[in-house]
């Protein structure tokens, strides 16, 4: 093991200027607090200067996995290299693990992660404490599947506690009058020889996890469910389809439709599309023309009809309600999200310029990556396989009869919300049937699978 420190002494002797201390309990009313950015930048700024031991090889790994074994208490955190391009992702390249006298920095490119480490991670009597505990764990598994046993996410606690900071600025401020730079956050983590206040960086994440624990259970309300992340590291996604379950489109697709009827000479009643809607684009098009269509004229009436709707819901984007709160929801408890639409890809690129949280929903399917559209299980297929997740841990959020349909055929689990189709129409094909976006969380997509 490497020891970037400048004074050898570290090694054996920590200092107590790197320590964080854990200030008396915060006020019950201080806990509910939400600290202003300009509050917190007038606190001291805290660096962890104590004994940080960069491990590379599996020598040096079993020789940390001996130290660290012997902890109740870890501070844990990942880094990864940052990407900047849309789509693209990095697996994590460090691992960072606190105990009362140092940190440890697995290089995970040298080390991966072998069976003693692992072995740490699933030890359910060493406590495990960081923030967004759950995306890391699944990206760990990614590495080596493994059962993540031990585990607290912070932020998830406090925000069942009701603190207002969920991340690790404003806990380690609030609990610790403490400020944590976040300004190495754009250091690619796969480098060779990092420097040592990147490493410093990496270091204080992992130290304030652990201390943060601390000054948490003191206050003697906050709890601190250590079993709770182990449902949340599993890899569970939800795919919602777009229209009529993120936005309210079935007005918008009739005026489209109307509109575009009426330039080829006919009309649309309202009867007519309400029997058409969830069709295929083809089948619309052909029950409502009074004569046969070439593929020519099909492809013209398809781009004039999908450009008309583009326009209409620009002008007043309908998002469904509860979308936003959703997304955050099932995103802060690590469940992978993706979008499988039988529209093109057009619409649902419009779709993500307006909707809430869509930085938070990682893939989307169109009818233009599939051969097959729904009651045809292939979009939900496609889009788990994106996703990385098996078809048994999905639940498919649909409001069509034909969604519903292709999410049983693909394996998943289907949650109907009523509107296009009444509740007793969805109860046929459906596990769940609701009224409201806002009757689901994540607790609720968990037990639909387990």
């Amino acid at each position: 093991m490497t020891d970037p420190a400048t004074h050898p002494e570290h090694q054996s002797q920590p200092h107590e200027h790197h320590k964080a201390k854990v200030s008396p309990p915060p006020a019950e009313g201080h806990l509910g607090r939400k600290l202003t950015d300009e509050e917190i930048n007038t606190l001291k700024q805290f660096i962890y200067e104590g004994p940080i031991h960069l491990v590379k090889t599996h020598k040096d790994t079993l020789a940390a996995v001996n130290v660290l074994a012997k902890e109740t208490l870890l501070g844990f955190d990942i880094e990864k290299r940052p990407a900047f391009k849309k789509g693209v992702t990095y697996p994590p390249a460090l691992l960072q693990l606190a105990g009362h006298d140092a940190v440890y920095i697995f290089q995970l490119h040298h080390t991966g992660l072998p069976a003693e480490l692992t072995s740490l991670l699933s030890n359910p009597h060493i406590i495990k404490a960081g923030i967004a505990v759950a995306r890391d764990i699944q990206e760990l598994r990614e590495l080596s599947e493994f059962q993540p046993e031990g585990f607290v996410d912070l932020g998830i606690s406090a925000k069942n506690s009701g603190i207002q900071h969920h991340g690790l600025r404003g806990l380690a401020a609030l609990m610790l009058e403490y400020r944590v730079s976040k300004s190495a956050k754009l250091t690619n983590w796969e480098k060779e020889n990092l420097p040592a206040h990147a490493l410093q960086y990496a270091a204080t994440d992992a130290w304030m996890g652990m201390m943060i624990y601390k000054a948490m259970k003191k206050t003697g309300r906050v709890s601190l469910n250590v079993g709770e992340i182990h449902s949340r590291s599993r890899k569970y996604a939800v795919i919602f389809d777009m229209d009529g379950v993120l936005v309210d489109s079935y007005q918008p697709h009739y005026l489209s439709w109307a509109s575009t009827c009426i330039t080829r000479g006919f009309s649309m009643s309202p009867e007519q599309f309400s029997t058409l809607f969830g069709r295929s684009f083809r089948a619309f098009a052909e029950a409502l023309s009074t004569k046969p269509l070439s593929e020519t004229e099909l492809q013209q009436w398809y781009d004039e009809k999908e450009l008309r709707y583009r326009e209409i819901i620009e002008q007043d984007f309908p998002e469904i309600d509860g979308v936003g709160d959703l997304v955050a929801n099932l995103h802060d408890a690590g469940i992978l999200m993706g979008i499988a639409s039988s529209g093109p890809r057009s619409n649902v690129d419009c779709l993500l310029k307006y909707l809430s949280n869509a930085k938070r929903i990682i893939t989307t399917v169109s009818a233009d990556e599939t051969k097959n559209c729904k009651p045809h299980p292939e979009p939900f297929l496609v889009c788990a396989e994106k996703l990385g997740v098996k078809p048994a841990q999905c639940v498919v959020i649909e409001d069509s009869i034909h969604g519903l349909q292709a999410a049983r055929s693909a394996g998943m689990k289907a949650v109907g919300l009523a509107g296009t189709c009444s509740e007793k129409e969805l109860t046929r094909y459906a596990d769940l049937v609701i009224k409201s976006l806002r009757q689901l969380n994540y607790k609720v997509i968990l037990n639909l699978i387990n």
